[in-house]
């Protein structure tokens, strides 16, 4: 892989990771989720203890 191939898939690469983390901060998971393998498994747990 040539240096400068190898900089274009670094920078795409880290480009969606931020755009993912960003939507994660606004309490979005799903970026996360498009990113990963079709036989990754999410599982979210909304975990309620202490409430009402």
């Amino acid at each position: 892989m040539t240096e400068v191939l190898r900089e274009d898939v670094v920078s795409e690469i880290v480009a969606r990771e931020r755009k993912a983390l960003d939507r994660w901060g606004s309490g979005d998971p799903g970026g996360f989720v498009e990113l990963s393998a079709p036989e990754v498994t999410y599982c979210e747990q909304n975990n309620h203890m202490g409430t009402g």
